[in-house]
C-alpha cells in the first residue's frame, strides 16, 4: 500500500480527530435548548390538553343535563295536558251516559252543565246536541243562569264536532283546532252519545280555556328564550311559551318540532334550530297519551351554556397567561416550532382530508344513490366473496330478489317523482325486516332488490321474504292500478350449499326464476325453485 493510500485510510476509518472547541460548545448548547423547547412543548400541550378535555366534559355535561330537563319538562306537561283532559273528558263521558240512560232534555241537563262548569276551572262552557245537530242544552263560566244565546265553542266549530262525529261513528273523543271565543282562545273537546239502541243520539261538548294550560306552561323556569309548545298531532298550535296569540291555531307542522317527528318519531329529544328565531334548542317531544296531541319543550343552547361560556373564557385567560409566562424566554424558538407544528398539521389535515375523500368516494362507489342500499356492484362483490366463504365453510348461502309489483302501472299513474319516494319507502322498508349484520341488502336494479344472508338456509329466506312483503305491504302506499290497491312486492328465493364449481349466477338465476314463479303466481307472494347443488 502507498504511504499515501495509508493516510487517506486513517483520515476515513482512523481514530476521530478531536472536535474543535465551538463545535464542542454548540452540541450541548443544540441539546439544552432541545431539551428546554420539549419540556416547555410538553407541560404547554399536557395544560392545554387536559383544560380542553375538562371543557368539553363540562360543555357535554350541560348539554346532556338540559336534555335530561327538556325531556322531564316535556313529559311533565304532557301528563299535566292529559290529566286536564281526563278531567274534561270524564265530564263528558258522564253525560253521554246521562243522555243514553236516562234521555235527559235540557231543563234537566242545565244544572248539570253548570255543575261541571263549577268544579272543573278548566271549562269555559259545555253544551248538548241531540241526534238532528240542535242545541239542547248549554253552560257558560261567565253566565251561569240561563241557556246563553252564544256558547263557547262558537257554533261553527259545535256543528263541525258534530259532522266529525257523525263521519266516524263511535264514542271517542275528538279535539277540534284551537278557536277564538270573544278575547279566550278554547279547545273545542267533543264526545259522541250514542242511544240505548246503539243509535246516534247527538253530541255533547266543551271548551276548555287555554289559558289554564298556558299558565301551567309559564310555571316552568326555561329561560327567556325557551319554547314551550303544544299542538294537535295534525299541526295546529294549541299553547306556546313564549306566549303570541297570534300564532295560536296556526300550522307548524314545518316547525323544528314535526320536522323531528318526521324523522325519529314521538317521544324523541335532539337538537334542532327554531323557525321563528334561528335559535339552536335541545327538543324533546312527547304524545300525550291518549289524546291526539304533542307535547314540546326546547332549551335554548346559548342561556344553557352561559356559565359554561363564562367559565370557559375566565380559565382560558389564566391558561393564556401561564403559557405566556412559560414562554416569554424563548419566543423565537417556539415560533419556529409552532411554524413547523402549522406545517405538519397542514399536512396532516390534507392527508385526513384525503383519506375521508377516498372513504367517501369508495362508499358513493357501492351505495345505491336514490334508496341508500348498497348497489349491484357493492351486491356482486359480497355475493362472490360469500360463495368462496360458504363453499370452504360447507354453509348455505340465500339469496332473495324482490320486485315491486306493477311499478310501472305506478310510475305511469303517479309520476316519477312518486316512484322514486315509493322506492325509497320499500328500501327503508326491506333495510328495517330485522336482517343481520352480515347480511347485504341492495338495490338490483330498476325496481329490484335483493338481499344476501349468508348461512341461511331456503326455509331461513322464505322467513326473511316473508317479513319484507309483510312490512312493504304493511306502508299502505296507495297503488290504485295494483291488485289489492297498495304497493306490495313479490319475493323469489333461493338457497345453496356451494361446490367449488358454483357460481354467482346461478343462485341469482335460481334466485329469479322463484321470483318469476310468484309474479305467475299473483303477486305479493313468495316464490322458490330448486337450486343447483
Amino acid at each position: 500500500m502507498k504511504q499515501g493510500d495509508g493516510a487517506h485510510w486513517l483520515r476515513a476509518y482512523g481514530p476521530a480527530q478531536p472536535a474543535s472547541p465551538a463545535a464542542a460548545g454548540e452540541r450541548p448548547h443544540r441539546s439544552l435548548k432541545t431539551s428546554i423547547i420539549g419540556v416547555m412543548v410538553v407541560v404547554a400541550l399536557v395544560l392545554v390538553g387536559l383544560e380542553s378535555w375538562s371543557r368539553y366534559q363540562a360543555h357535554a355535561t350541560e348539554l346532556s343535563d338540559a336534555a335530561v330537563t327538556a325531556v322531564n319538562i316535556a313529559r311533565a306537561a304532557a301528563e299535566h295536558v292529559e290529566s286536564t283532559l281526563d278531567l274534561v273528558d270524564a265530564s263528558l263521558l258522564d253525560l253521554a251516559d246521562r243522555m243514553r240512560q236516562d234521555g235527559a232534555a235540557a231543563p234537566a241537563l242545565q244544572p248539570m252543565l253548570q255543575a261541571r262548569l263549577a268544579r272543573n276551572p278548566a271549562l269555559a262552557g259545555m253544551l248538548v246536541l241531540d241526534g238532528a245537530g240542535a242545541q239542547v242544552a248549554a253552560a257558560s263560566a261567565s253566565t251561569p243562569a240561563a241557556l246563553p244565546a252564544r256558547m263557547p265553542p262558537p257554533a261553527g266549530v259545535a256543528a263541525a264536532a258534530f259532522d266529525w262525529h257523525r263521519r266516524n261513528p263511535g264514542t271517542a273523543v275528538h279535539l277540534s283546532a284551537p278557536v277564538l271565543d270573544g278575547a279566550t282562545w278554547v279547545l273545542p273537546v267533543s264526545r259522541a252519545i250514542a242511544a240505548a239502541d246503539g243509535s246516534p243520539a247527538g253530541v255533547v261538548v266543551a271548551a276548555v280555556r287555554l289559558s289554564a294550560i298556558q299558565a301551567y306552561f309559564d310555571a316552568f323556569d326555561i329561560g327567556a328564550d325557551g319554547v314551550f309548545l303544544l299542538a294537535l298531532d295534525q299541526g295546529s298550535l294549541v299553547a306556546r311559551r313564549p306566549y303570541r296569540a297570534e300564532l295560536i291555531g296556526d300550522d307548524i307542522r314545518h316547525g323544528p318540532v314535526f320536522n323531528l317527528i318526521g324523522e325519529q318519531g314521538v317521544n324523541v329529544t335532539a337538537v334542532r334550530r327554531g323557525r321563528l328565531d334561528n335559535t339552536r334548542r335541545t327538543y324533546s317531544v312527547r304524545r300525550v297519551a291518549s289524546y291526539p296531541l304533542i307535547a314540546a319543550a326546547a332549551l335554548a343552547h346559548h342561556e344553557v351554556l352561559a356559565a359554561w361560556y363564562q367559565a370557559t373564557a375566565a380559565e382560558a385567560a389564566v391558561l393564556a397567561l401561564a403559557l405566556a409566562l412559560l414562554f416569554k424566554g424563548a419566543r423565537m424558538l417556539l415560533a419556529q416550532l409552532a411554524l413547523r407544528d402549522q406545517a405538519e398539521a397542514r399536512s396532516r389535515s390534507l392527508q385526513d382530508e384525503l383519506e375521508r375523500s377516498n372513504r367517501a368516494l369508495r362508499d358513493m362507489a357501492m351505495k345505491d344513490g336514490l334508496t341508500g342500499l348498497s348497489n349491484r356492484r357493492e351486491l356482486d362483490t359480497q355475493l362472490d366473496a360469500e360463495l368462496a366463504r360458504a363453499s370452504r365453510a360447507a354453509a348455505s348461502l340465500a339469496l332473495v330478489m324482490f320486485d315491486v309489483d306493477h311499478f310501472k302501472r305506478y310510475n305511469d299513474h303517479y309520476g316519477h317523482a312518486a316512484g322514486d319516494a315509493c322506492l325509497r319507502a320499500v328500501a327503508r322498508a326491506i333495510d328495517a325486516s330485522g336482517r343481520r349484520p352480515g347480511d347485504t341488502a341492495a338495490r338490483f336494479g330498476g325496481e329490484e332488490f335483493a338481499i344476501l344472508l349468508p348461512d341461511t338456509d331456503l326455509e331461513g329466506a322464505r322467513a326473511v321474504a316473508i317479513a319484507v312483503c309483510e312490512a312493504v305491504s304493511s306502508l299502505q302506499l296507495p297503488h290504485a292500478d295494483g291488485e289489492v290497491g297498495v304497493v306490495t312486492v313479490s319475493a323469489g328465493i333461493a338457497a345453496l350449499r356451494p361446490g367449488a364449481a358454483s357460481t354467482a349466477g346461478e343462485l341469482i338465476e335460481a334466485a329469479d326464476r322463484g321470483l318469476y314463479l310468484a309474479k305467475a303466481a299473483g303477486r305479493n307472494r313468495v316464490g322458490s325453485t330448486a337450486a343447483p347443488a
